[in-house]
């Protein structure tokens, strides 16, 4: 099987505070495109994500709140992605991927998807 999997609470409609506008399926189709959570590898990996335009997170931001100075790696430079589509912050605070990250699900389709 290959696809991806999305609760049927997460979508547009349903009553799931913080995360029923839909932008849960962009954070599982970029994990089927090869995406790590934009936390993976905390501070102390340079390649965190394997992405290198993605800044450096600690923990995972909490899904509840949208903390905009929210910085848990001050040695690494930018603060956290509180707004990627790969962390876990609510649906109101996701709103971008990187440059790096299309680029990587792009490298990925054709490489593992086979797409055109």
């Amino acid at each position: 099987m290959d696809g991806v999997v999305l609760n049927c609470r997460v979508v547009p409609g349903t009553n799931v505070a913080n995360y029923n506008t839909g932008l849960v399926l962009v954070h599982e189709t970029g994990d089927w495109l090869g995406l790590f959570r934009s936390f993976t590898g905390g501070c102390e990996n340079a390649f965190n994500d394997l992405v290198t335009d993605t800044p450096r997170e600690a923990p995972p931001t909490p899904g509840n709140y949208c903390p905009v100075h929210r910085d848990s790696c001050p040695q690494a430079p930018g603060l956290d992605p509180i707004h990627n589509y790969m962390g876990y912050t609510n649906d109101g605070c996701r709103t971008e991927l990187t440059t790096g990250q299309v680029v990587f699900m792009r490298f990925y389709m054709l490489l593992f998807r086979r797409v055109q």
